[in-house]
């Protein structure tokens, strides 16, 4: 989340200290500039990295890539590689705040011109500045499944319950006092 310190180990036994190896993270945002982390070795098998809170505020909601590699060179090795939700924090949110995604956006408009399609079978609407039209109903209902898929996978990471699998990673909580 935007503002939070975040803290993790990655297990390395192939990349010992000793021999010279340093792993590094960078994190990527569309539009934002590269954030890199350098593991600090912790015992002969694992790395430490950091984001502080300053570096977790630089990156703008959303997916974030990012990347790990392990170096000694001449050789860099990628060891993990993925993509992240970078969560807003709410409590820290202006006036303005929108919590839905251009993704949810996209779909509430293609639900709301539905109507119109299925009598007319022909529409134009404009989402977010950019005209889409639909000239047929196999059209429109691949835009509503592909709406459909990317709300689903910006809300996997995110959404933490009982009995959850979509996510498998750590969850890393922040306690403060009352």
């Amino acid at each position: 989340m935007q503002g939070d310190l975040v803290v993790w180990q990655v297990p390395a036994a192939d990349y010992p200290t000793a021999d010279g190896w340093t792993l590094k993270t960078v994190f990527r945002a569309a539009g934002a500039a590269a954030v890199e982390v350098t593991g600090v070795p912790v015992g002969g098998s694992a790395y430490e990295f950091s984001l502080t809170s300053v570096q977790t505020a630089a990156l703008p909601p959303g997916v974030v890539g990012w990347q790990t590699t392990a170096t000694l060179l001449p050789s860099v090795n990628v060891i993990a590689a993925g993509r992240s939700l970078s969560c807003v924090n709410i409590a820290l949110a202006g006036a303005g705040y929108d919590p839905t995604t251009p993704a949810e956006r996209m779909l509430a408009a293609l639900l709301r011109i539905g109507p119109t399609i299925m009598a007319s079978g022909y529409a134009a609407m404009s989402v977010d500045g950019m005209p889409v039209e639909f000239r047929s109903l196999d059209e429109y209902n691949r835009a509503l499944s592909f709406a459909r898929d990317q709300v689903a996978a910006e809300r996997a990471p995110c959404e933490i319950g009982p009995g959850s699998t979509g996510n498998r990673r750590r969850i890393l909580a922040r306690f403060t006092s009352p």
